[in-house]
């Protein structure tokens, strides 16, 4: 991951702990009680084998959902009802997406929200070459961000209804950076059941059971809606379905 170093750490008693996505905390504690003291920690993290186990009725839900779906990518649709240019209000001259689902399903369907280090939702945008235009950047900082799923992150979408999904915003692409012409934008959900989730913190450590259910519950899978035509011109980006 790279090597760290603090400096300046008063005097006292200190927990250490190392954390990233996908893999396990690990943690040290130590002391300085002299201002030379110098220490040194190597941290190794590793993916636990701890396979997360739904019960009973999670895999039957799924199991009848495939069953009445032997073309799986049609349980929901995925409508993009507009696509917002910001280059006048975002300072970041960026793009968001209105996006609906529709749940064909006769059974509520369970979709996790979109959030910055948990990509539920992702874009494709081509140019009209069919060229894969590329993001400005493919790294960010996860730190102090959402690291678990919690049951209030689950959107249930009601038999044959449809919900608005919150503006999403296509994060890494810049609005300015796109010569005029036109492009073309396709938006897929994704989601299968992890092997392992993080241990909840102590605030929701009295969840842990509905946190599970929650990552069972959800809707899993590949789900990408139909391309999406727009035109890019000097003043405007104009939208068609």
């Amino acid at each position: 991951m790279g090597r760290f170093e603090l400096s300046d750490i008063p005097l006292g008693i200190y927990k250490l702990t190392v954390s990233y996505i996908g893999y396990a905390k690990e943690e040290r504690h130590s002391s300085i009680s002299n201002e030379d003291d110098s220490l040194y920690f190597e941290v190794n993290l590793h993916i636990p084998d701890i396979k997360l186990t739904c019960d009973f009725s999670s895999e039957k839900y799924h199991r009848a959902l495939r069953e009445a779906f032997p073309n799986f990518d049609n349980v929901i649709d995925l409508q993009i009802s507009d696509v917002l240019n910001t280059s006048e209000v975002d300072q970041e001259k960026s793009f968001f997406i209105e996006l609906r689902i529709k749940n064909n399903a006769d059974v509520p369907v369970y979709l996790f929200k979109d959030y910055l280090c948990f990509k539920r939702i992702n874009p494709t945008i081509v140019d009209a070459d069919l060229d894969t235009v590329r993001l400005h950047c493919i790294l960010f900082d996860c730190v102090g961000e959402k690291q678990l799923y919690l049951p209030s992150d689950l959107i249930e979408i009601e038999p044959q209804d449809t919900r608005k999904v919150k503006a999403q915003k296509l994060n890494f692409y810049l609005y300015d950076a796109f010569v005029p012409g036109t492009y073309k934008v396709k938006i897929m959900y994704e989601y299968e059941l992890p092997h392992y989730i993080p241990e909840p913190d102590r605030e929701y450590a009295e969840m842990e059971a509905s946190i599970k259910e929650c990552y069972c519950k959800a809707l899993r899978g590949s789900f990408h809606s139909n391309w999406f035509q727009w035109t890019k011109t000097n003043f405007e980006a104009r939208f068609f379905v």
